[in-house]
């Protein structure tokens, strides 16, 4: 994330707490600090980076079901994912919070105005509706069928729709039957699975990478 030059960091003159903090530089007047009211001063000032360059995109398009998923900070979350791996759409479905409930909003920082996003009630019919001819489906979700992700190295397709199903029930039963091929993302902890955001992110990645070899 590029430092941006409307930001100072603050830090609280108690040699008992120390407390330090960026702040925008409209704050710069702030003078006692959050946690123990001591004296604030201003440490650092942000230098603008100049601008980046911005990496060229892949061949590859990817489409997107969110289907029922509960979270609107994951739903913000990846929206902003979603712009900067450059997703060609998103169908939000069933229960999945659209950009207007305020806390998709919140993490998503702007980036549903970026990636084009539709809603639907029923994921079922949605995707009965879309022209599979020319489509990948991937399901992200774990069974005694998938495939890890290290190991998908050829896509075959320059078109994927990949489906994200609810946080604790998964991929929908017709969905999962829908796909073409069933991927997850192997653990090496005890957990037996990532965040719904963070998964979307690594599989994603993944997928761009390899389209671009």
């Amino acid at each position: 994330m590029p430092a941006v030059s409307n930001f100072i960091i603050l830090e609280c003159n108690n040699q008992a707490c120390r407390f330090r903090f960026p702040a925008r530089k409209s704050e710069a007047q702030m003078r006692w600090c959050p946690k123990c009211h001591g004296s604030l001063s201003i440490k650092e000032n942000f230098v603008e980076n100049p601008l980046l360059e911005v990496d060229k995109k892949g061949t590859l398009r990817i489409d997107v079901i969110l289907d029922n998923i509960r979270s609107a900070y994951n739903v913000g979350s990846i929206l902003r994912t979603s712009d900067g791996l450059n997703i060609h759409h998103l169908y939000l479905c069933g229960i999945t919070p659209t950009p207007e409930n305020p806390k998709v909003g919140k993490t998503g920082l702007g980036a549903e105005l970026s990636t084009p996003w539709t809603y639907s009630p029923n994921s079922v019919d949605l995707i009965k509706s879309l022209d599979s001819s020319e489509l990948k489906i991937i399901g992200l979700e774990r069974t005694n069928n998938s495939i890890p992700l290290d190991q998908v190295s050829n896509l075959e397709h320059d078109h994927v729709l990949l489906i994200i199903g609810n946080e604790l029930a998964g991929i929908d039963p017709f969905l999962r039957r829908e796909c073409h091929q069933l991927i997850h993302i192997p653990m090496f902890g005890h957990k037996k699975s990532f965040n719904v955001t963070i998964a979307f992110g690594i599989a994603v990645y993944h997928l761009q990478l390899i389209s671009k070899n």
